[in-house]
């Protein structure tokens, strides 16, 4: 009787932690290629600015926490049934790592593949803008306060290379980063555009120039805004390659 019930028990937390965690890695999926910080910030804030309860936003935050709650149970399972029954509860423990880890690191096979399949070709334009062969003009460049130590210039790409950023009207819009005297100092390759409480979100992949350039005191203001900037997540590649999630406000 006792083992049947530990097996009725361990089959419900099974079948939901399964069902949930499908669900959950999909309406993740939505929020691609940013990362789990800005879902779970993005998912918070958006509850409270719309009234409809049929949003993704709202699917993910449910489907979350029911999701820490079987987790819970599935921890205590396995504690407790250990010894009986090794492989199974293992089993149920494995599902919740695996679906956290999935949900920490969904944005990597996009972002990954993107950076490597179009190395060679950003680092093309990096050359370019080393040689002056592309070079910002003051028409270009994006008014921010005075207090401001850096300039910041839009440029559009040549057609050929317009496929490497995602801003813009017609897409292959970058973004430099430039000292006073209108030395580059990062260059920004947007991976996606979009808005956030009607305020700019993107990610990014930069490249700095120098390597003691610190991204974090160079992204205020690269999508016009000049009030407050939440680097929500960044991975580094390389000395000279980020890739960044951020939000201007």
């Amino acid at each position: 009787m006792i083992r049947d019930n530990l097996r009725k028990q361990r089959l419900i937390i099974l079948n939901s932690s399964l069902f949930i965690s499908i669900l959950l890695i999909l309406v993740r999926s939505l929020f691609l290629p940013h990362s789990l910080n800005y879902t779970l910030l993005y998912s918070i804030l958006s509850i409270s600015l719309k009234h409809s309860l049929f949003t993704p936003t709202v699917y993910f935050l449910c489907l979350l926490i029911v999701f820490i709650i079987i987790s819970i149970f599935s921890v205590q399972y396995f504690l407790q049934n250990f010894q009986r029954n090794q492989y199974k509860s293992i089993v149920l423990l494995l599902i919740t790592l695996l679906t956290f880890i999935s949900l920490w690191l969904a944005q990597y096979p996009i972002i990954l593949p993107d950076f490597y399949s179009l190395l060679r070709e950003r680092e093309a334009v990096v050359a370019m803008i080393k040689s002056g062969d592309l070079q910002p003009n003051e028409s270009q460049r994006i008014k921010l306060d005075n207090h401001i130590r850096y300039k910041v210039y839009q440029m559009q790409l040549p057609p050929q290379y317009a496929h490497l950023s995602k801003s813009g009207e017609r897409g292959g819009e970058i973004n430099i980063v430039a000292d006073q005297d209108k030395k580059a100092k990062i260059i920004v390759f947007f991976t996606s555009v979009g808005k956030f409480k009607g305020e700019p979100n993107y990610t990014a992949w930069m490249y700095r120039f120098d390597t003691g350039t610190s991204i974090e005191n160079h992204i205020f203001g690269v999508k016009n805004l000049t009030y407050f900037v939440w680097l929500l997540d960044s991975f580094k590649i390389n000395q000279n390659w980020f890739w960044v999630d951020v939000i201007e406000d």
